[in-house]
């Protein structure tokens, strides 16, 4: 059985922001979130991805800190950090992306991650200071990770 948002049973659920579990005659459960306004974000749960530059909010996983690739660009640069913090960086794109340390002329080695549309890696763990990076296919992708104490 489906049921939209105009089924007479969720008409009422229109109010503030609400995570409701209704259960029908015991067959079977529906998770339903409601907004109040469309322009309001829903909640994160344990499963959504961090927005580029925020915590993930993943259970059981160590703070780590989302680092974006979106239309051909490095989001947010500069991304700054605590050291500590891991950096999950994830392709948005469905190019294929590197996130490569250094510059173009000058790789320093310190990480090097390949991704393909839509993939995500972590970068290791950096001490504090700041790392310029690039992608190693698309000349004019470059970016920055501030590191701090």
């Amino acid at each position: 059985m489906t049921l939209s948002m105009h089924h007479p049973m969720l008409r009422w659920a229109t109010a503030a922001t609400t995570a409701v579990a209704l259960t029908f005659a015991g067959a079977f459960a529906v998770d339903l979130t409601v907004r109040s306004s469309p322009s309001e974000p829903a909640a994160p749960t344990s499963d959504a991805p961090a927005a580029p530059g925020e915590l993930s909010r993943a259970s059981g996983a160590s703070a780590s800190v989302a680092f974006a690739i979106a239309m051909f660009r490095f989001e947010p640069t500069p991304l700054t950090i605590k050291a500590g913090q891991t950096v999950t960086v994830t392709n948005q794109d469905q190019a294929r992306h590197t996130a490569t340390s250094g510059t173009r002329d000058n790789p320093d080695g310190t990480f090097d991650l390949k991704l393909d549309g839509g993939a995500a890696g972590t970068l290791p763990a950096l001490a504090p200071g700041t790392y310029t990076l690039y992608c190693a296919i698309h000349p004019g992708m470059k970016g920055s990770i501030e590191v701090t104490p």
